[in-house]
């Protein structure tokens, strides 16, 4: 009976396991570009007086915490901010201040990773790193606060 239990419970966990790696991947939300199109997205922040936000992360991501990270930082940044998606292997894509942004220590060793920069990109506004869930609505409005607060004094 020991063993019975045993197996079925392994099961269910490998299940749940195989089903949280499953719904961690996430498609990018419709105001989020891609890296290869950081350009029309500087362009749409110039025109809409936001900053310009690169994030780096995986949306292939099997962890689940990694992508509510994520989803958190593309929906709480997208009033003051047009966002780009960028993944590791992009980085040499990007415009310098955003891709030194991005692989500094500030930015930290998990994703996301994420970099405001101002539309003209010549000023680096904040580095975000990722955040604990508990803290992480906090960090993202202190962000939201400082873009915006930067927006005010140079538009």
């Amino acid at each position: 009976m020991k063993i019975h239990a045993k197996n079925t419970l392994a099961a269910l966990l490998l299940t749940a396991l195989s089903c949280s790696s499953a719904w961690a991947k996430f498609e990018l939300p419709s105001h989020v570009y891609p890296a290869s199109q950081w350009k029309t997205a500087q362009e749409q922040a110039k025109s809409g007086k936001k900053a310009l936000v690169f994030v780096g992360t995986d949306k292939e991501t099997t962890c689940p915490i990694a992508t509510a990270a994520s989803l958190d930082i593309f929906n709480g940044l997208k009033d003051s901010s047009v966002l780009v998606y960028v993944e590791q292997s992009e980085l040499d894509s990007l415009p310098k201040i955003a891709s030194e942004a991005l692989d500094s220590e500030a930015a930290g060793k998990l994703i996301p990773k994420t970099a405001v920069v101002s539309a003209d990109l010549s000023k680096l506004i904040l580095v975000l790193p990722d955040a604990e869930p508990a803290q992480r609505a906090e960090k993202i409005k202190a962000a939201q606060e400082e873009i915006s607060s930067y927006l005010q004094k140079n538009n």
